[in-house]
Formats: C-alpha cells, structure tokens, sequence
C-alpha cells in the first residue's frame, strides 16, 4: 500500500494538539491558578491575622481595626526593607507590576523569559506586599504565576511559536479569573489586551482555562457576593450628560495619574542610594498615610464596596482620592510586588465617587446617591488607563451582576478611552517602566 503523504501526517498531528492537547493543557493551567489562588489568599489571610490582630487566621481582613496603635507607623518600612532584600536575592525581575513585562514584551513580539523561582518570588512578595499596607492587587501575581506555569508546561511539549503564546495567555486569564471572581471577564481582558486578533480556536483554551480556574476558587469559597450593591436607575435624562461628563474627566484624570504613576518611578529609579534605603522611605511614605487613613491600605475592599454603595463618608473619599494613587506607585516602585488592575479600578471608583459627590450637591434633587458614579466611574477610568473600554464595562457588570447602569456605563467608558486616545496617553501596562531595580 502507498504510504500517506507526510503532509497528511502533519496535519492529523496539529488537528489532535489543536482539539485535545492544547484543551487539555489549558484546564490543567486553570485548576492549577485556582489553587494557586487559595494558597495566595490564605497566605495573606495568615500574614494580616498576624500582623495587624495577633491572632491565627486565614481570612483577609482589612487595615481599619488594627491593634498596634503607633507600633503600626513600624511595619510598612521594615515589612518593606524585607520584601526589597527579599526579591533582590532570589529573583531581581519580581520587583514592581508583574503584567507590563509580558505585555511589552508580546508587544514587541518577543517571548518572556519565566523562571521557577520568578513563581514563588512573586507569589510571597505580593502576599507580603499586600500584608504590609502596600496599595498593590493579587490578580497580577497570579496570573503571572500562571503564565510561568504554562510556559514551562509548553515548553516540554512541541509547540509551535502561536500556540505556546496561546497557552500563556490561558495562564493570564486564568489567574484574572481566580483573582477577581469574574471568569468573562478574563477572558476578555486577556484577549483585548495581549491577543488583539480574535480566532475561534484562540477562544475556546482560554474559555477553558478561565472557567476551570474560576470553577476551583468558587468551590473553595463560594461564589463572592461582596460587590452586590442596590439596583441603580437614573433619575432623570439629564444624568445622561452628568455620565459624558464623568467619562471626559476619567479620560483627563487616567492620563495625570499615568504621568504620576511613571514620576513617582523615575524619582526612585534616579535617586542614587542603595535600594534598601528606597524601600525604607517607601514604607515611611505607607505608614504615615495609613495611620490618618487605614483604609488607604492593601487591598480595601470594604472601603471600595462601601463608596460603590454610597456609604463612606466623604472627607475619606477625597483623601482616599488624593492618597490612593500616591500609594499605588509607591509601594510598585520602592521594592514591593504586586497587581496594578485592583487598585486601577479603586482609583477609579474614587474618583467617580468624588465627581458624583460633587453633583450630589449642587444637584441633590437629581443625584440622590453618588454610588453609581463611583461604580460607573470605575470603570471608565480603568478603560482608560488600560485602553481596554470593552474589558472594562463587562468586568465591572461580572462583579456587581448589576445591569441597570449598562448604556451609561458603556457610554462613559468609550469616551474615556477615546480621549486617552486623543491624548496619546497609552495603555498604563505598556509606560516604559522596567521592574527590575538597577541600582
């Protein structure tokens, strides 16, 4: 018999890695970020009980109710002194954001290098990060843990250059997935900002992944409910042009914060002192905000949900709204580790919550509550600051399952991109900022 043509064999291999490899290793990548998000959160559980309650427990708890008194002006700078040594004998490339370097990097259509150790580094760096005060998310750790993990997965099976970069963003949405609790979402936000041609076998792998990952968070602690807030409606057409107006300021806004964000870099990166001096001065800059403002600090989702709802009092909004993009930059940029998408979209609910105090009270027979302009707002500044408006308005639906402030959350969020368009003013995720220190 003749024997097939080589060709044929060629492509029965690329059918079977497209329809039951690659599949296969994406669920694998998801289960493996879900339980790498329970390690992570328990983690930091631990480390607050520890910090701020002396006590053994697993559950996050937030800044407000601390018992140290003024012995917590003492922890950010020296957790901070650790966490810089830390990252600077084990893995130098863990310092600051942990998604820029891979997304310059496919920018530049350059593979990033991972190594083991870069998992674990950023794994605890975040965790102590978070614990210490710092204004930093998990999501990005994590899902950069899982892109490292599907890398050294993909790279002992023959892969071509498209499908391993394929898998590596399976990682990244899987790690958004567990993180936030919005598996739609990932999969958007990965798609819109590292894959920018959209295929169907492109979708299905990280649909899987991200589902999987989701799947072993959930079943672990539940679908969260914390975002649920009260069914917003407009209260009358003119709302309409208060919502455009939000939008050109998140638009105005997300670019002074990119420039605050890259200074705040360059005055650490430039100052010639030893790093752990930085790190030093860091922490002091944290302690002394969170001592006025404890919630200020870590991750503050009570703080966050309680402004969606209209409910923090507004001499902390303003503060928070000054303090928080300061901190953010500070604990990224003086020797912390962490995730830049959770404190983007509370920046942004700060500011939607101030601008609608604003209208709260020259127009308080038209604005009754300024929650939905701290939720709208929320979303249109992370549109903005990411340059994915798209990614921005599903996300912020998946996490309030609300869908009552749809047309002007969609409407906001298309303005304030396009004016950081207009701008120039690109995506925070692709500033010219390296993570790894120099000095």
């Amino acid at each position: 018999m003749p024997a097939k043509p080589k060709t044929a064999k060629v492509t029965a291999v690329n059918d079977l890695k497209v329809n039951l490899v690659i599949p296969l290793i994406a669920a694998i990548i998801g289960i493996a970020a879900g339980y790498m998000y329970i390690f992570l959160r328990a983690s930091l559980g631990f480390l607050q009980n520890i910090f701020l309650q002396n006590q053994i427990a697993f559950t996050p708890i937030g800044y407000e109710n601390h018992i140290l008194g003024y012995w917590f002006l003492v922890l950010p700078p020296i957790a901070f002194v650790f966490i810089a040594a830390f990252i600077k004998v084990f893995d130098a490339d863990s310092f600051g954001a942990a998604l820029p370097g891979i997304l310059q990097s496919e920018a530049n259509n350059k593979q990033y290098s991972f190594t083991w150790r870069g998992i674990f580094v950023r794994g605890f760096a975040a965790v102590f990060t978070i614990a210490s005060g710092g204004s930093v998310g998990k999501e990005g750790p994590l899902a950069y843990m899982a892109a490292s993990l599907s890398q050294k997965i993909t790279n002992i099976i023959r892969l071509d250059k498209d499908q391993k970069r394929l898998l590596l963003i399976c990682g990244i949405a899987a790690g958004i997935s567990a993180s936030l609790n919005t598996p739609l979402a990932a999969i958007v936000l990965a798609l819109e900002l590292f894959l920018k041609k959209l295929r169907i076998e492109s979708f299905f792998p990280i649909l899987i992944s991200s589902f999987f990952a989701c799947l072993v968070a959930r079943a672990t602690y539940g679908q969260s409910l914390e975002f649920l807030i009260p069914t917003f409606h407009l209260q009358s057409s003119l709302e309409i042009v208060f919502y455009i107006g939000l939008g050109l300021i998140a638009g105005l806004y997300s670019s002074a914060i990119k420039q605050i964000y890259k200074g705040i870099y360059q005055g650490f990166a430039k100052t010639n002192i030893h790093y752990l001096w930085k790190a030093l001065f860091g922490g002091l800059i944290i302690s002394a905000f969170g001592f006025f403002f404890p919630q200020s600090l870590g991750l503050g989702v009570n703080t966050l949900v309680e402004s969606l709802r209209g409910q923090t009092l507004a001499t902390v909004v303003l503060a928070l709204f000054f303090a928080k993009p300061i901190l953010m930059a500070v604990s990224l940029h003086c020797g912390g580790s962490g995730g830049l998408i959770w404190p983007l979209l509370f920046i942004g609910a700060l500011m939607g919550a101030t601008y609608g105090i604003g209208l709260q009270h020259y127009f308080p027979t038209i604005v009754l509550n300024y929650g939905p302009y701290a939720l709208v707002g929320m979303a249109a500044f992370f549109a903005a600051t990411s340059r994915a408006s798209f990614s921005a308005a599903v996300l912020l639906i998946e996490l309030t399952l609300d869908y009552s402030l749809i047309l002007p959350l969609i409407l906001a969020c298309i303005i304030a991109e396009q004016i950081a368009i207009l701008l120039k003013s690109p995506s925070i995720f692709l500033l010219p900022i390296k993570s790894k220190d120099k000095n």
